[in-house]
C-alpha cells in the first residue's frame, strides 16, 4: 500500500500519463484526416496545444497552493466574466457562440476555465462541507450562475458534463439529500421544457431511437457512428485505413474522435485508451483519498476525476450509440486547444496541491 501511495504522489505521474493520452489523441487525430489534402494539419497544431498544456501544467503546479487560493477570488472572477462577455463579444462556430477570437487561435473559455470553476465550487465548503444552509446556498446561486453562461451559448455538451460534476460534487461535499433531490427534479424539468422548445434537439432524440426513420437527416451522424465503428471491429483497420471515418464522419477529428479510434484499433484498441483515461480518474480518485486531504482537497480532486470520467463516459455512450448525439470532446484525444490547455490546467492545480504536501513532508 505504501509503494502505491509512492507511486500516485510522484509528481510524474500526472504528466506522463497526459503526455501518453495526448500522443494517442495526436495519432487518432492524423488517422481522421489521411484523406485531406493537409492530412497532419490539425495533428500538427494539436502537437502545440499539447506541449503548451503540459508547460501550463509545470508552471501551476510550481506554485504554491496557497497562493493559488489567496488568488482565487480574482482568478474565478474573470472566468464568470469571460463567460458572461461571450454574448456581446464572443464569435459563433456551428451555431454556438462560445468563442474569443484572438487571431491566431479561438479561446473558448468554458474549456479552460473549468479547473478554476471547479476549484471555486469546492472553496464554498465550510468545515463540514454544503451543510449550513448558507454554504449550500451559496454553491447552487456560483453553480446555476456558471451553468447558465454556458447553456446560454448554447453547449449542451459542455453544460450536461458541468451539471453533472455538480450535482456530484454536491454529493460528496456531504449536501443536504433534500437540496439534492429538488435541484435534480428541476434539472429534469428544464431538459424536458428545452425539449419541447427546441425542435432540433427533439429530432435528435427521435433520431437516437431510430435512426432509420431520417438517415439522411437527423440520423445521418448516428448512422456513421454504427459503420464507422463496424469498420473496426474487434481489432481495426489500422492507420491509413480508416477511410470511413475519414470519408463520412461528420466532425472526425472533434466530437467523433472515439469512432476514428475504434475504426483504427477496433473495440479492443478503444478499450486499451479508454482504459487509460480510467486510470487517470483512478490516480485523481485515490489522491483524493489520502487521509491528509483537506475537504477542499478531497472535493477539487474527486471533482477533476468525476468532470474527466464523466465527459469521456459521454463522448464514448454517444459515439457507439448508446447515447443521443451532443457536441462533447473526448480529453486529451480530441482536437482543439481550449480543451488541451483547460484539461492540463486542471491537473496543475491538483500538481500544486501535491508538491504543498510534499514539501510540508
Amino acid at each position: 500500500m505504501n509503494g502505491l501511495a509512492a507511486w500516485l504522489r510522484h509528481p510524474l505521474v500526472l504528466p506522463g500519463l497526459g503526455m501518453l493520452l495526448g500522443i494517442s489523441g495526436i495519432l487518432t487525430i492524423a488517422s481522421s484526416a489521411f484523406l485531406r489534402e493537409e492530412p497532419l494539419y490539425h495533428a500538427g497544431r494539436q502537437l502545440l496545444f499539447l506541449l503548451a498544456g503540459l508547460l501550463i501544467y509545470l508552471s501551476i503546479a510550481r506554485i504554491p497552493f496557497r497562493k493559488i487560493m489567496e488568488l482565487l477570488p480574482c482568478i474565478a472572477g474573470a472566468g464568470f466574466l469571460l463567460l458572461a462577455g461571450l454574448p456581446l463579444a464572443g464569435m459563433t462556430v456551428n451555431g454556438m457562440r462560445g468563442w474569443y477570437d484572438l487571431g491566431v487561435v479561438q479561446f473558448q473559455p468554458s474549456e479552460v476555465i473549468r479547473g478554476i470553476i471547479l476549484l471555486w465550487l469546492a472553496s464554498l465548503a465550510g468545515e463540514n462541507g454544503y451543510q449550513d444552509a448558507r454554504e449550500a446556498a451559496f454553491f447552487w446561486l456560483w453553480s446555476f450562475a456558471a451553468l447558465g453562461l454556458i447553456l446560454m451559448q448554447p453547449d449542451f455538451g459542455t453544460g450536461s458534463v458541468y451539471a453533472a460534476t455538480v450535482l456530484l460534487l454536491f454529493y460528496l461535499g456531504n449536501g443536504s439529500l433534500r437540496w439534492l433531490a429538488g435541484i435534480f427534479s428541476g434539472g429534469v424539468l428544464a431538459l424536458g421544457v428545452l425539449i419541447l422548445k427546441r425542435p432540433y434537439v427533439l429530432r435528435r432524440f427521435a433520431a437516437f431511437w431510430d435512426p432509420g426513420a431520417d438517415p439522411e437527416g437527423a440520423g445521418w451522424h448516428i448512422r456513421q457512428f454504427f459503420l464507422t465503428v463496424a469498420h473496426g471491429g474487434w481489432f481495426g483497420a489500422k492507420m491509413g485505413n480508416s477511410w470511413w471515418s475519414g470519408a463520412y464522419l461528420p466532425l472526425a477529428h472533434n466530437d467523433s474522435a472515439y469512432a476514428v479510434i475504434a475504426e483504427t484499433l477496433g473495440l479492443l484498441g478503444g478499450a486499451v485508451l479508454s482504459a487509460g483515461l480510467a486510470l487517470l480518474c483512478l490516480v485523481l480518485g485515490l489522491r483524493a483519498l489520502a487521509p491528509e486531504r483537506t475537504l477542499l482537497e478531497r472535493l477539487y480532486l474527486g471533482g477533476a476525476a468525476l468532470m474527466i470520467a464523466v465527459q469521456s463516459l459521454v463522448h464514448i455512450g454517444v459515439n457507439v450509440g448508446m447515447l443521443p448525439p451532443t457536441g462533447l470532446t473526448l480529453p486529451f484525444f480530441s482536437y482543439g486547444g481550449s480543451a488541451m490547455i483547460g484539461i492540463w490546467l486542471m491537473l496543475g492545480i491538483a500538481g500544486a496541491m501535491e508538491q504543498e504536501k510534499k514539501d510540508e513532508r
